[in-house]
């Protein structure tokens, strides 16, 4: 028995963020350090879909996870800059340019700075993704519309095998799942 032992405060364990929650859906058994870049990129565009469609359908929701941080603002304002060099560029040259989406922009740009900083970490990735997903669509939203409007007519087949949901649909489902699951009221827009 030590006497003069301190008693350590318990911390439960941080709840993970919605950002890592979806993240850790795209991932499966897998670990973000055994992700190749281009596997990383991936997984990160596939959540950066659903967190931007999740942010769209539920801007009170976004407004929450924002944060006041102007590099965020920055960031979004990158992801919607270079989204629209590139429908340009695509509606410029349909025969050689592919559409590249906002979360696209967002997963590459992501995915390169979490390499950089050594092994990603969960937490942090889905974070950031969260934090840059609610800044782009609060701070572009008619640019976020437009964009998912163009995703429902192109991605027709996709939205056929999810119900006919699109990612604002998908988006509101996923942050349902994650409140319930967290054990959260589910956020209400």
């Amino acid at each position: 028995m030590k006497i003069f032992a301190r008693a350590r405060p318990h911390h439960p364990p941080a709840r993970p963020s919605f950002g890592a929650w979806v993240l850790r859906q795209f991932l499966g058994d897998r670990d973000l350090a055994s992700l190749s870049f281009a596997e990383l990129e991936r997984t990160c565009a596939s959540a950066g879909s659903i967190l931007c469609g999740a942010a769209y359908a539920n801007p009170g929701a976004a407004r929450g996870r924002l944060g006041a941080a102007p590099a965020t603002i920055e960031e979004a304002a990158l992801v919607a800059r270079r989204t629209a060099d590139g429908f340009q560029a695509a509606l410029s040259d349909r025969e050689h340019v592919v559409v590249t989406w906002p979360w696209d922009h967002l997963a590459t740009r992501l995915a390169w700075l979490a390499q950089e900083r050594g092994t990603p970490e969960l937490d942090r990735l889905g974070r950031d993704l969260e934090t840059i997903a609610s800044a782009y669509a609060i701070y572009h939203r008619e640019q976020l519309a437009q964009v998912i409007g163009l995703w429902r007519e192109i991605a027709g087949a996709v939205t056929e095998n999810t119900g006919g949901r699109g990612l604002d649909e998908m988006g509101s489902i996923m942050e349902r799942a994650f409140a319930e699951e967290a054990g959260a009221p589910a956020p209400v827009g």
